[in-house]
């Protein structure tokens, strides 16, 4: 990506936030070059946090690690947020991966993760997860 990706879209007449305060996602973003999108179209951008997985700082499977600005509007769940480990993927990202969706949103589905937690859950995200990256 480039460094001042912001700017980058700016300059194309693009926005990260949709109207609605969601996160917007662009089949040709102009931030992204050619290896940049090879490496995010087969989610190998996301080798950092499997070494964080391995160094048992994130878990496999859990609500998505969110930028604090993120939640600075939402502290009540903030707390609830952070009391589960981190995970490489979760439910939000199953439900609506390549979706323009907003933060709140992703906040909604990570909570009711927390909420409905199971071991039968954690089974269902990782076959889905599977699918996510094999299918199209």
């Amino acid at each position: 990506m480039h460094p001042d990706g912001d700017a980058v879209l700016e300059a194309h007449g693009l926005a990260t936030r949709g109207a609605n305060g969601e996160t917007l996602t662009y089949d040709r973003d102009p931030r992204i070059g050619r290896l940049g999108g090879l490496l995010r179209h087969s989610s190998i951008d996301e080798l950092p946090q499997l070494i964080n997985m391995l160094r048992g700082d994130m878990n496999l499977i859990g609500p998505r690690a969110l930028v604090i600005s993120m939640l600075a509007d939402v502290p009540d769940i903030r707390h609830a947020h952070s009391v589960v480990r981190p995970g490489l993927t979760g439910l939000w990202q199953v439900r609506a991966r390549r979706k323009n969706v907003s933060v709140l949103d992703m906040i909604d589905e990570d909570l009711e993760y927390i909420r409905t937690f199971s071991l039968w859950l954690d089974v269902r995200i990782a076959l889905k997860t599977i699918g996510r990256l094999i299918g199209p």
